[in-house]
């Protein structure tokens, strides 16, 4: 299946490259145009024909399938999704630019920019660090467009984050949510960032109970205690007015000393 799949989508280089490192395994010139089941002029014969037939292609990519089937199989996956990312780049592209042409009705407009916002999401996971900036350039555009001609257009947040987006507005969403959770819904705050109403919330959520708990240490006392054998024992006392929901979670301290606690 693979075979039949691929043998076609790798270019000369592609089977001249793999095909040669198929020749230092196998050790041979001879046996491994023998295993291919080729004869050793065709493969001379590349240089000056510079095509590679597909049932020559089939036979080649069969055997490095069977004898290097890790280096072929991570082989053709790399050059699966670089040709995956160039037919999207294509595809969205497309969309884009009749979205923005002059005659393009507002109507139509809207089905285009509609159509670019869920491929986009659809198959985001394609999207690399390459592809990733001229894509983002195309939604502002887009979204300005729409605001030019009062189209509601409205991109979905993305469901995939990479990291180094994350830890860039990662400050500033902490920053948002500390100061602007009570006057603002999470929806709007999710609406700034381009990020899962769900996520934020959850987001939200986990530095609010953060903060208690921190609050909840804060006012400790600390007082030490003498020992026998001249040690000493650290003990930290919460003051009365912290309720026994906000400590509850504090794990539970305690220091033995020959035998007692």
């Amino acid at each position: 299946m693979l075979v039949e799949k691929y043998a076609h989508m790798l270019t000369m280089r592609d089977f001249i490259g793999l095909y040669k490192k198929l020749e230092e395994t196998v050790g041979s010139r001879s046996l491994t145009a023998r295993k291919c089941g080729i004869e050793r002029r065709t493969i001379y014969g590349w240089d000056t024909t510079k095509e590679i037939r597909l049932k020559t292609r089939e036979r080649i990519l069969s055997v490095l399938i069977e004898d290097l089937t890790e280096e072929t199989l991570d082989f053709l996956t790399k050059r699966s999704a670089e040709s995956s990312a160039d037919v999207l780049r294509t595809y969205l592209s497309s969309l884009y630019e009749k979205a923005m042409m002059e005659e393009t009705s507002n109507q139509e407009f809207g089905r285009l920019s509609s159509k670019f916002d869920q491929v986009r999401r659809q198959y985001e996971g394609l999207i690399d660090e390459n592809l990733q900036p001229e894509i983002s350039t195309m939604m502002q555009y887009t979204i300005g467009h729409a605001k030019e001609i009062g189209s509601p257009f409205k991109p979905l947040p993305s469901e995939i984050v990479r990291l180094t987006e994350f830890s860039h507005f990662i400050p500033d969403l902490v920053k948002t949510i500390s100061v602007s959770a009570s006057y603002y819904p999470t929806s709007e705050i999710a609406n700034i960032f381009n990020l899962p109403v769900d996520f934020v919330n959850k987001f939200a959520t986990a530095l609010h109970d953060n903060y208690i708990a921190i609050r909840a240490i804060e006012p400790a006392q600390v007082t030490t205690y003498p020992l026998p054998g001249n040690k000493t024992a650290t003990m930290a006392t919460l003051t009365p007015n912290e309720t026994e929901e906000q400590v509850a979670w504090l794990p539970e301290l305690t220091m033995k000393t020959g035998g007692a606690t």
